[in-house]
């Protein structure tokens, strides 16, 4: 006699299967976090659209490793928001609100102009992947039913979450053999 489980119970299973395998798949495409123990205390850091997504998160892991975080944004007051968040996590008071609209070189320049006199500056430019942010906003089809229904399940586990989408420009920051590196592109 061989037991034969109900078709309810064997479908359950199936789709737990899918869903937990979708997960592991998703959180392996995010890249490994940084597990080094570098702090960089008292080094100046400026991220630029560090209110909300990758930005943020970048802002976050580097003040909670003792940086001096200039959060470079266009918007002032989501800006205050989110670097309140990020003091009362981290308990580092050395994060700073500065206004920067990267769409006016004008802005860019004025905002430049705080810095200049800075020494040992590094800037590297860093392509984290396809990452959900809030940029999808002005995107009309990524905000509609039919994007919600037909894409966005079959994509999700190949889109990193803002944490994950950081993980490359945290490691840039902390990285002992990268600190005098400058003018690359990392992906």
């Amino acid at each position: 006699m061989v037991w034969s489980p109900p078709k309810k119970v064997v479908y359950l299973s199936a789709a737990a299967t899918c869903a937990s395998l979708a997960c592991l798949m998703k959180d392996y495409t995010g890249g490994r976090r940084y597990e080094g123990s570098h702090r960089i205390d008292k080094k100046v850091v400026i991220i630029t659209g560090s209110n909300t997504g990758i930005g943020k998160e970048t802002a976050f892991e580097l003040a909670k490793r003792g940086a001096h975080v200039v959060m470079a944004c266009r918007d002032a007051r989501k800006c205050e928001v989110a670097r309140q968040d990020i003091v009362l996590r981290t308990k580092n008071k050395y994060v700073y609100c500065r206004i920067c609209d990267l769409a006016s070189q004008e802005s860019i320049i004025q905002f430049a102009e705080r810095f200049k006199s800075g020494t040992g500056v590094t800037v590297n430019a860093v392509h984290p992947g396809i990452v959900d942010t809030e940029i999808v906003r002005h995107m009309s089809f990524f905000n509609s039913t039919l994007s919600a229904i037909f894409l966005k399940p079959f994509i999700w586990m190949f889109i990193k979450s803002p944490g994950q989408g950081a993980r490359t420009t945290v490691y840039m920051a902390l990285e002992e053999s990268l600190k005098d590196v400058s003018g690359k592109y990392f992906k």
